[in-house]
């Protein structure tokens, strides 16, 4: 049985990259790229040098655990790529850094994200992945997405708001509507994210509005059907990192969870009464969130750090 239900999907490749893609092997070290994106390595496997380049407005719009860069990919390429290096959290973050236990981990977020492309899921194009041997059995590893180009991630659009009175109302709504989209159509083509927080959905400024995209998919999981249970513990996830980063006390109000509760469900009656009763329910685990969030603050108010 799966988590939900009978169906788990897991990646039926095997050792084989997805089909637009190509191995490379050099040493300890095994990439995955892009046809047509080869010039991302040297010949012995390793990163190409490519310029760091900051965003238009000089500071940079990607964050994550490990080192994120933006890179130039020129005229090959077109526009320019992210680099995020894996780096552990939790528990296990402080003794292992950037250490994994095998290389699968950095493999299967490309399969999960070619899947999930596939499925009519937003996501960003990746365009390579390397990891690379460290140890007897531990490897360190990267992965390179395509820019999605004028996009910030949710977090920082939603604290541009705090200092734009005037049209908060409109960009709010126009953002929740877009994610509560993007989530509904993840969660009906069976995608689970692993952390669902305001630093994996970017939000794009286009002529039709906004439109939203996930990214992230390390730990991903396809489970078809995707059942309710954990369809509202992703939407649980992102409505504690909202309070985390005081986006509750005055940017984001209660009509407004209503009306992405309400984008979001649909006609889907049942699934919108379940995610009344555990808005309801889990407000006493919320307050228990703020004590551990402060405790690691060392005080600091919320949405500071």
């Amino acid at each position: 049985m799966g988590l939900c239900g009978p169906e788990y999907e897991r990646p039926k490749y095997g050792s084989l990259p997805p089909e637009d893609f190509l191995e490379i092997r050099r040493g300890g070290i095994v990439a995955w790229v892009r046809r047509g994106f080869s010039f991302l390595l040297e010949e012995e496997g390793r990163w190409r040098a490519h310029p760091a380049e900051p965003s238009v407005d000089g500071a940079s719009p990607y964050s994550g655990r490990g080192p994120v860069r933006r890179i130039f990919l020129g005229p090959a390429g077109g526009g320019h790529a992210v680099v995020r290096h894996y780096q552990r959290g939790g528990v296990l973050g402080p003794f292992l850094g950037d250490s994994y236990c095998g290389r699968q981990r950095f493999l299967e977020e490309v399969r999960v994200s070619e899947w999930a492309r596939s499925h009519g899921v937003p996501t960003a194009e990746v365009l390579a992945v390397r990891s690379e041997r460290r140890g007897l059995c531990l490897y360190k590893g990267d992965l390179v997405t395509r820019e999605i180009a004028g996009s910030e991630d949710l977090d920082r659009y939603l604290n541009a708001l705090r200092e734009k009175e005037a049209s908060r109302l409109a960009r709010r709504k126009e953002a929740a509507r877009s994610v509560a989209l993007l989530l509904q159509g993840m969660h009906r083509a069976g995608l689970y994210h692993a952390d669902l927080n305001l630093k994996n959905i970017v939000v794009q400024l286009c002529e039709g509005g906004v439109k939203s995209y996930v990214i992230d998919l390390d730990r991903a999981r396809i489970i078809r059907p995707l059942c309710p249970r954990l369809r509202i513990r992703n939407l649980v996830r992102l409505y504690r990192s909202l309070d985390k980063q005081g986006y509750l006390d005055g940017v984001i109000r209660t009509r407004d969870i209503l009306e992405f509760v309400t984008v979001y469900c649909g006609e889907d009656r049942d699934l919108k009464r379940r995610c009344k009763e555990v808005m309801r329910r889990d407000m006493w685990l919320l307050r228990y969130h703020r004590a551990l969030w402060k405790l690691s603050r060392g005080g600091r108010p919320r949405g500071e750090g």
